[in-house]
């Protein structure tokens, strides 16, 4: 982080002290968190996936953590929170025989080798952290000159193929079934598979057309 935006850094021990002292209480009022963790849970119903190693980031008093082990049986899910009284009772959940692995760790410096899990679950973390890299891959650069393509068909009501790719907002509406008010995504739901999701593939073309260098960007 620049020095001119010092100021805006997190302090990760005021953090740390002030989820310590609120662990046994967060729960209860947590009721914003829950409903997104709630939701989170759902979209997995979609994702083929059998992990070996989940990493719940940010797991506060595990909750979610909890919900996974029930979820994938097979499963280690390790619990990562910064507040060590937090994971005190994340330490608590799961049955006699599967717990979760809990790790008292910062988001931004992972104790982790890379590839060493499967997925990550993460629930309303991000705003804790300063420096993450990825930021950037979330949303586009302030002020970044995007190409020109140039197409056989007509985008100008658009603005352009890439804006018009833009208009898939990433909800994931597209795979929503009926019973959820959703299926506009056939092809979603004939393989339940991400990639064949309407947002997948407009997210894919977005990619290509914004970083392939050749002259003819559908070559």
């Amino acid at each position: 982080m620049s020095e001119e935006n010092s100021q805006y850094r997190i302090d990760k021990q005021l953090v740390r002290r002030a989820f310590d002292k609120a662990a046994d209480t967060y729960d209860a009022v947590a009721a914003l968190q829950n409903e997104i963790g709630d939701r989170l849970l759902e979209r997995l119903d979609y994702i083929r996936l059998q992990p070996r190693r989940i990493l719940d980031l940010g797991a506060g008093t595990g909750l979610f953590s909890a919900a996974l082990l029930k979820r994938y049986r097979k499963a280690d899910v390790i619990a990562l929170d910064i507040a060590g009284r937090m994971l005190q009772r994340a330490q608590a959940r799961g049955g006699w025989f599967r717990k979760p692995q809990c790790v008292c760790a910062d988001a931004e410096t992972l104790p982790f080798a890379d590839d060493s899990v499967d997925f990550i679950f993460s629930n309303l973390m991000l705003q804790w952290c300063t420096d993450l890299e990825f930021y950037k891959s979330l949303r586009y650069e302030i002020d970044r000159e995007e190409p020109e393509v140039k197409t056989l068909m007509d985008f100008s009501d658009s603005e352009g193929i890439l804006k018009a790719a833009e208009k898939c907002n990433g909800s994931g509406d597209c795979r929503k079934t009926h019973h959820m008010k959703g299926g506009m995504c056939p092809s979603y739901h004939a393989t339940k598979n991400e990639k064949d999701t309407t947002r997948g593939r407009a997210n894919a073309l977005r990619e290509f057309l914004t970083t392939d260098t050749g002259a003819n960007k559908f070559n």
